[in-house]
């Protein structure tokens, strides 16, 4: 950690407007879906691949839609006590409780809420399958789950008999939604939709590795919003050149010696989801010089990342290729539906497995140049949450000063701001910052 007070340069980002605008347009089709002709699919964010190969279809994906309401406190807490109302616990996912809670309700943040016309899942956490079979079951429309086996060691490359069972249920999947629509699957739009997310993830991680520059091009609280087209948005060509335009700009940016902060003299990795609707403890960081530059959720959920080991055994994150580079462009259902499957398996392992979580974090601090690391137990997912204080432990066994708290990403009702104000300053004087002039 610098000692020095170095003014770097800083400037907004060009892009930042585009990504804003490909949000807002994902979210108005959504809203006018019926009156446009579309179908209207929901499920999960990582779901939305699930139904790319029917004609004309959007997808409502359930923890962005979540996230949303979360940065609106009030509507937040009118969603989470309508579904307490039914009888569902607080220590549920928050997402899903504010998700079943606007449908309960009929309202989102820009109307009623948009009814689907059927629902689509992979199940990779223990709250995702259920969280759309409640809520077609609640709206009465039809549901298709597909199990993904769990597996340990996550860092192991599955046994071939779970893609096997995977992808034959994408296969009926793609049987059952022709039914139910009646309309027919197109395959080539299916597997041209499939390389694009990968591509997309790929350009979202080799965004993520410039980060790793001193000082950062990007800060954490702006990449939230800038990764959200890679995670949940719309699969077309716009989004893809997005993060191409994007990725250039951050290669300029370190080459410049941009800052995201121009007092950066301290680098922090958060891990976890943020508490959505304070968001303002990033900047508060900010006031101690302190730029929050990586974080595990975001990286990993909207990026495609491996870890590896080095010859001394310390992992580090490395930026897949994409596929399409390694294997063969598929050329029927079949083979694309076991493309997915094998992806499905590779993308995930982040999210359930407290080792891949734990090695993830060494990795991300040691090569992000991390002067320290703060972990939020975040009791609104469990997905998420497992394993963190074991990576906490891993932190500081190999020299990272690490801060907790505790919260819950969606539901201010639990929410200190007072404690983790305190929280903060008391670890930023630990670490030797104290509050810089205005």
């Amino acid at each position: 950690m610098s000692s020095e007070k170095i003014l770097y340069k800083t400037k907004p980002l060009e892009n930042w407007a585009w990504g804003k605008e490909l949000r807002n347009k994902h979210y108005s089709s959504i809203m006018t879906a019926k009156n446009d002709g579309k179908t209207l699919t929901s499920g999960s964010a990582h779901a939305r691949i699930l139904a790319a190969g029917l004609p004309n279809y959007v997808h409502l994906c359930g923890e962005p839609f979540g996230a949303t309401i979360a940065t609106m406190p009030e509507l937040a807490q009118e969603c989470a006590e309508a579904a307490e109302a039914q009888g569902f616990s607080r220590d549920m996912c928050a997402y899903m409780r504010l998700y079943w809670g606007a449908s309960f309700l009929d309202k989102s943040p820009w109307g009623k809420f948009p009814k689907p016309d059927l629902g689509v899942q992979s199940a990779i956490c223990d709250s995702h399958a259920k969280w759309h079979q409640m809520m077609t079951e609640y709206m009465g429309i039809p549901f298709f789950v597909v199990e993904v086996p769990q597996y340990y060691p996550a860092l192991v490359d599955p046994h071939p008999s779970m893609i096997d069972y995977t992808a034959e249920q994408f296969m009926d999947m793609t049987s059952w939604m022709e039914k139910v629509t009646g309309q027919k699957w197109d395959d080539e739009k299916f597997i041209t939709a499939l390389l694009r997310i990968n591509r997309i993830h790929v350009l979202w991680a080799e965004i993520c590795t410039m980060n790793r520059a001193v000082p950062a091009p990007l800060d954490l609280k702006s990449m939230y919003s800038l990764y959200w087209p890679a995670a949940g948005g719309d699969i077309d060509e716009d989004t893809e050149a997005f993060y191409r335009a994007l990725k250039d700009e951050v290669e300029q940016r370190v080459d410049e010696g941009i800052a995201a902060l121009a007092t950066e003299r301290c680098r922090l990795m958060h891990e976890n989801q943020p508490p959505w609707y304070a968001l303002y403890i990033f900047r508060y960081m900010e006031g101690f010089g302190a730029v929050t530059n990586c974080g595990g959720y975001v990286f990993a959920l909207g990026g495609a990342f491996d870890l590896e080991d080095d010859e001394q055994g310390n992992p580090h994150l490395v930026t897949e290729t994409p596929v399409e580079q390694l294997e063969p462009r598929p050329k029927n259902r079949e083979e694309s539906m076991y493309l997915m499957a094998k992806l499905h398996f590779g993308r995930y392992r982040f999210v359930t497995s407290p080792d891949a979580k734990r090695r993830t974090a060494v990795a991300l601090a040691d090569d992000w140049k991390c002067n320290g690391a703060i972990i939020m137990l975040n009791r609104g997912c469990e997905g998420l949450s497992v394993g963190q204080t074991e990576a906490r432990l891993a932190l500081i066994d190999t020299g990272v000063p690490t801060m907790v708290y505790e919260a819950n990403m969606a539901d201010k009702r639990e929410w200190d701001d007072r404690e983790v104000r305190d929280r903060l300053d008391s670890y930023m004087e630990s670490l030797g910052l104290t509050r810089l002039e205005d």
